[in-house]
């Protein structure tokens, strides 16, 4: 009689991974997020997430290891959110960019994970290789509007660096003030930078 690597439940070894992994992943993205990463521990996430800390362990490894699949997961989100946008041709649609990291920051877990905890715990240097800023050069720097003005790769890589720590800043500021809309001045500043 051959075994049969489903239990009970009908789901494979695999699924019941899967389901796991997603459940112990947005209860982890819901407390680092609401809690912050030095406040938020594993037994309170296998708790929520119904499950083990052993099981918790047995998928990511430590704390560390599953603050950084939650950000990875935040990051790629955002970067499909980006990508997603229209090609860069004008101001409007360097807008739209903008509006979609303002509605990302809008979600003080998305705030709390990538912009205050991710670079006090993974470090700092780590922001800019990953896949948002990666996405961002290619909407923005790669975009008709700014292969116009002809900059240097050292003065992209600058900009890019002014441009995200700015718009970091910017959404510390806007998750304190919900109702400011930051849509105004960002467009001036846009057409100071190209003027």
């Amino acid at each position: 009689m051959a075994v049969s690597n489903k239990k009970k439940s009908g789901l494979s070894h695999a699924e019941r991974t899967e389901s796991t992994q997603q459940k112990v992943m947005d209860h982890a993205s819901h407390l680092f997020g609401k809690q912050g990463f030095d406040q938020t521990s594993i037994n309170q996430i296998a708790h929520a997430a119904g499950k083990t800390e052993g099981a918790i362990y047995h998928h990511y490894g430590n704390k560390i290891k599953l603050f950084t699949a939650v950000v990875e997961y935040r990051e790629m989100l955002l970067t499909q959110d980006i990508a997603a946008s229209v090609s860069i041709q004008d101001i409007d649609t360097l807008m739209e960019v903008w509006e979609v990291f303002l509605q990302a920051c809008k979600d003080p877990h998305f705030v709390q994970i990538l912009l205050v905890d991710a670079p006090h715990v993974l470090g700092h240097d780590r922001w800019f290789q990953t896949s948002v800023l990666k996405q961002l050069d290619v909407s923005i720097f790669e975009s008709d509007l700014i292969a116009a003005i002809g900059l240097s790769d050292e003065d992209k890589t600058l900009l890019l660096h002014m441009l995200t720590a700015a718009m970091a800043e910017a959404a510390l500021m806007i998750v304190k003030k919900p109702d400011y809309d930051a849509k105004p001045l960002f467009k001036k500043l846009i057409n100071m930078m190209l003027a």
